[in-house]
């Protein structure tokens, strides 16, 4: 027998779309996708009421998922908003590094240094190289 969710629990599932979006790898299965706020990177974010943190870090734990402090919570999807327990993993940064560049994902840039940019004058060819 499962135990009852807490209000908190309750909250984040509200906010997850499961299985009716396309197959971003057909050997994964479905995405599910984190519908409630999304940050300009495209990850979630959730209050758990006490903190804000990253929607699929939190979900990954409450799906038994283990993280230690300083571990990060990868996507074996690429799929910033999914929370999918089996298509996330616990790994270090530099891990998440090696991956992004394994996967040809540019890093993205510094919004405050493109809005300095911008202010000084900066073209659309400039900022789009960044």
């Amino acid at each position: 027998m499962s135990r009852p969710l807490t209000p908190v629990e309750v909250r984040f599932w509200e906010k997850v779309t499961i299985g009716d979006i396309p197959v971003q790898h057909p050997d994964l299965g479905p995405c599910w996708v984190w519908t409630g706020f999304i940050n300009p990177n495209g990850y979630g974010r959730f209050y758990d009421g006490r903190k804000v943190g990253n929607a699929h870090r939190i979900g990954f734990v409450l799906q038994g998922g283990t993280v230690a402090p300083k571990e990060k919570v990868l996507h074996r999807c690429n799929n910033p908003p999914c929370i999918r327990r089996l298509h996330l993993r616990a790994g270090t940064q530099f891990e998440n590094v090696q991956d992004r560049e394994a996967r040809f994902r540019p890093k993205a840039p510094d919004p405050v240094a493109v809005e300095r940019l911008f202010a000084l004058g900066a073209g659309e060819r400039v900022l789009r190289r960044l």
